[in-house]
């Protein structure tokens, strides 16, 4: 594994950590709708995070390490462009269903 790929797993394991705690009320001060922006704002750090992966599974020569680095890049992008519509529903006054 190279360092590209160590470095966007750590990144991404990071990012869901850290929803999962916003959203599961860590942050107690915050409202419905501020946890539910916030904890989609942490989702936006899996941006660089597929990048990361992307770059290391292009440099990866073992077939499950390439494998598991575009799964793990198509996983990122899902979430951060969930979360990045999310945002916008909230920002223009509409709930996510």
């Amino acid at each position: 594994m190279n360092r590209y790929s160590a470095i966007g797993y750590v990144v991404t394991a990071a990012a869901i950590a850290a929803d999962l705690a916003v959203l599961s009320g860590a942050v107690s001060s915050l409202d419905g709708t501020s946890t539910l922006l916030v904890g989609q704002a942490t989702l936006l750090a899996l941006i660089p995070a597929a990048i990361l992966l992307f770059i290391g599974a292009r440099r990866s020569t073992g077939r499950v390490h390439k494998f598991f680095g575009y799964s793990f890049f198509a996983f990122d992008v899902l979430l951060a462009i969930s979360a990045c519509v999310a945002i916008v529903l909230i920002a223009s006054g509409q709930e996510p269903a």
